[in-house]
C-alpha cells in the first residue's frame, strides 16, 4: 500500500461489496413475489427494488410514508433504507474529504461541521417530521460522518491528550443524549 488514496478504488471495493448480495436479495424477491403476493403489493415492491437499484430506497420510502401507508411487514425490500441513506453518504463523503485536501482545508474541521450541521438538522427534522428524519440522508449524515472521524482516529492525530477515535466517539455518545434529551423537551414545549 503506497498510501495513497484512490476514490475509483475506494467504489470498486464497496460495489464488490454490496451488490452480490443487493442483487442476491433483489432477484429473489422479483422471483418470489408473484407466489406471494397480490399484483398491488407486487408493483409497490417491485418500485421499492428500483430504487433500491439506484440506491434511492429511502427515499421512496419517505414519499410513501404518512397515514395510508402500508405496514412495514408487507414491505419485503424496507430495510433497504438504510443502504440507500449509506450510499447517498458515500457519494458525497470521499469528494467532500477530497475537495478539503485540495484546498487545504482541516479534513477534522469539515468532517466536525457535518457532523455538527446534520445532527443539528436531525434534531430540527425529528420535531418537524418524524418520517423525513428517519429516511432522508440530511439528519442521518452526522451518524456517518462520525463514524468516519473514529476511523481516521486510528492514525494517531491527537486532540489535547485524547485520539480523535476517543474524542469523537465520547462526544457522539453526548451528542445523542442531548439529541434525545431535546427532542423530547422541545417535542413538549413546542406541542
Amino acid at each position: 500500500h503506497s498510501g495513497k488514496v484512490s476514490i475509483k478504488e475506494f467504489y470498486v471495493r464497496r460495489i464488490n461489496r454490496i451488490f452480490p448480495a443487493l442483487l442476491l436479495v433483489l432477484a429473489f424477491v422479483i422471483l418470489a413475489g408473484p407466489l406471494v403476493m397480490y399484483a398491488e403489493e407486487y408493483a409497490a415492491m417491485g418500485r421499492s427494488a428500483w430504487a433500491s437499484t439506484i440506491f434511492a430506497a429511502n427515499i421512496g420510502f419517505f414519499r410513501e410514508s404518512g397515514y395510508w401507508d402500508t405496514a412495514s411487514k408487507l414491505k419485503p425490500l424496507l430495510h433497504l433504507w438504510s443502504l440507500g441513506v449509506e450510499e447517498q453518504f458515500y457519494l458525497v463523503w470521499p469528494l467532500l474529504l477530497w475537495l478539503a485536501f485540495k484546498k487545504k482545508i482541516s479534513i477534522l474541521n469539515v468532517a466536525a461541521a457535518v457532523v455538527l450541521l446534520s445532527l443539528a438538522m436531525n434534531i430540527y427534522l425529528t420535531y418537524r417530521n418524524q418520517a423525513a428524519a428517519f429516511y432522508l440522508p440530511f439528519g442521518r449524515l452526522w451518524e456517518l460522518a462520525a463514524g468516519g472521524l473514529l476511523g481516521g482516529g486510528g492514525s494517531g492525530v491527537a486532540v489535547g491528550a485524547m485520539s480523535v477515535g476517543v474524542y469523537v466517539g465520547a462526544t457522539s455518545t453526548v451528542a445523542m443524549s442531548i439529541t434525545f434529551t431535546l427532542c423530547t423537551d422541545v417535542g413538549k414545549a413546542l406541542g
